[in-house]
Formats: C-alpha cells, sequence, structure tokens
C-alpha cells in the first residue's frame, strides 16, 4: 500500500518559520496567506494528483497515524462532520471556530489543561479572525495538501473533496469520530497532571 503520510515532527516548527516570510498582506486574507504558504512549503504531500478512488484510503491512513503538535487536526474534522451540509460537505468557518471554542472552554471550565502556552486558544479570549487564521495554517492545510479538504474563501467554508464526502458512509463517519477522540486522548496524554495556570 503505498505511504501517503509524511514525518510531521517538524510541522510546528516550520510552519512557524514561514509564518516569517510571509507579506504583511498574508495577515488580512487567508488565502493570499495560504496562497504564500503553498509557494514556501518545502512538502511534497504527493508527486502527482491523487486519484478519487485513493482518497478515502489516504483520508483514513491520516486520520490513523495522526502525529500532532496542536490538538487542532483532530478538531477540525470532529467538527467539519459535526456540521458539514449533507448534501455537499462544507462547512461554514464560523461553525468549525465556534466548535473550536467550545472545546477548549469546556477543557477550562473543568480545569484541565487546554493547550500550549504559544497558542491562541490557551487564552480565554481570542476573535475570531485569528482562529480562522491559525485553522486555515495548521490542520486546515495540512489535510488540504493531501487534496482531502478545500476552501471556498467567497463563502467562508471548508469542504471535504466531494468523492470523498460522497464514499463516506453514516458509519464511517461514526468511526473517523471515534479515531479523532483517541487522537485527542492521546494528546492530552502527554500533558497529564498540567493544569493552565489562571491568567
Amino acid at each position: 500500500m503505498r505511504k501517503f503520510t509524511e514525518d510531521e515532527s517538524f510541522e510546528e516548527d516550520e510552519t512557524d518559520r514561514m509564518m516569517e516570510l510571509l507579506s504583511p498582506e498574508a495577515f488580512e486574507d487567508p488565502c493570499i496567506m495560504l496562497r504564500e504558504l503553498t509557494m514556501l512549503s518545502k512538502e511534497k504531500a504527493s508527486e502527482e494528483p491523487i486519484e478519487d478512488a485513493a482518497l478515502k484510503e489516504v483520508f483514513f491512513e491520516k486520520i490513523q497515524d495522526m502525529r500532532m503538535s496542536y490538538s487542532y487536526k483532530p478538531l477540525l474534522i470532529k467538527a467539519m462532520l459535526n456540521y458539514a451540509d449533507e448534501e455537499n460537505g462544507t462547512c461554514p468557518m464560523e461553525d468549525i471556530i465556534l466548535y473550536f471554542r467550545e472545546f477548549y472552554a469546556k477543557r477550562r471550565s473543568k480545569g484541565l489543561f487546554v493547550e500550549k502556552e504559544n497558542s491562541i486558544f490557551s487564552q480565554e479570549r481570542f476573535c475570531d479572525k485569528d482562529a480562522r487564521r491559525i485553522i486555515l495554517i495548521y490542520p486546515y492545510r495540512r489535510f488540504a495538501n493531501f487534496q482531502l479538504l478545500y476552501y471556498e474563501a467567497a463563502d467562508q467554508r471548508i469542504g471535504f473533496h466531494p468523492y470523498l464526502w460522497k464514499s463516506l458512509s453514516r458509519e464511517e463517519k461514526e468511526e473517523i469520530k471515534t479515531l479523532c477522540d483517541s487522537a485527542l486522548d492521546r494528546y492530552y496524554r502527554r500533558f497529564h497532571g498540567k493544569v493552565q495556570e489562571d491568567e
């Protein structure tokens, strides 16, 4: 079986390095940011376009072997599965941001570790604009590199590749949610006993 998942251990440092090279306009327009990040990226997610029939295999591989610098990737997929339009598999960005906001607020209210100190989501208050930027830079771009997700800037929506979305059964969507929960559990076990300091 062809291996699509690359080593993402450099994800945080590499993306931070690229952020320093972006134009000022990129921080105002997510489309410009995504375009510039793509140009700067040294990743070679796939040498050639992935055939539609292979998308589900690639998607499950990425979900099952989710290497994480932050909690963002499984949260994005769970948010999209919760809010995606049944017909076309697209999800409003505002719903995704709301999902992130509620997830982290729930952890905070329980006195649990929320996120790494340098994450905007570790803060009790963050604006939608900053949340959108981080979601597009980190989790979205990782899946988009493999043609699994796409972004509709005009409508502010993230969508599953149409072929992928139509190929997922109800049972498979539930399985994906379970895999995402397991990834989140593994991620937060790293910080067991670490409580976010009051701001």
